[in-house]
């Protein structure tokens, strides 16, 4: 026997409640690393706050497609960079397309597109006086002095992201072919297949601080 309209709307508005619960169960479907799923659920959150102040709570299976493209323009207005406003809008798409995948709400975010991200760096680099003044500020005859300068100067002179650095040991240090090496896990990967080569002024202070 099909459903009338009235007792599908109730379906979906009981089922459309728990809006926790829900999200802890999408978070618990993305296949990816920690790091990733605490993204996911960060930039989902102002999603149900900004709607909080659009609906009731029992009114909330009534969002459509209109609601996700005024979510955007709020986002524009309150002046967001185009990388957190895309972040945001891709959470919230798949969201709503695990939503609908697993019957439970139309997937109304379908239609909605990230803004265009500017070309380039996103930060200026340091320049090499900036280096230097930040070098001398290490006080070198402390340990963790000595520490903080080696892994600054193995960051400036490597180009390595923080998350390679943190994820690097004592044992990742290398010679292949004679020329020293640390081998590093970069970002989104699950092992250490990657390397960088240190030259003498990096190797020495990482040396002397282990």
């Amino acid at each position: 026997m099909s459903l009338t309209l009235r007792e599908h709307e109730n379906i979906v508005q009981t089922r459309f409640f728990d809006i926790e619960g829900l999200i802890e169960r999408f978070i618990a479907s993305i296949d990816a690393k920690i790091n990733s799923k605490d993204t996911y659920k960060r930039q989902i959150k102002p999603f149900f706050e900004w709607v909080s102040e659009r609906y009731s709570f029992d009114k909330l299976h009534q969002m459509n497609q209109q609601d996700i493209f005024a979510y955007k323009e709020s986002l524009v207005r309150d002046g967001k960079s185009a990388y957190t406003i895309s972040g945001y809008l891709t959470s919230v798409r798949k969201f709503f397309e695990w939503l609908e995948s697993n019957k439970i709400f139309p997937n109304i975010a379908k239609s909605v597109k990230g803004l265009k991200k500017p070309k380039g760096f996103r930060k200026d680099c340091l320049t090499v006086e900036q280096i230097r003044t930040a070098l001398a500020s290490f006080d070198v005859n402390t340990p963790d002095g000595l520490r903080d300068y080696a892994l600054f100067n193995l960051l400036v002179r490597t180009g390595l992201r923080t998350v390679e650095i943190s994820r690097a040991t004592v044992g990742d240090l290398r010679q292949e072919s004679g020329e020293a090496i640390l081998q590093i896990q970069g970002k989104g990967r699950d092992s250490k297949d990657d390397f960088v080569l240190l030259v003498d002024e990096t190797l020495r202070p990482l040396q002397i601080s282990c």
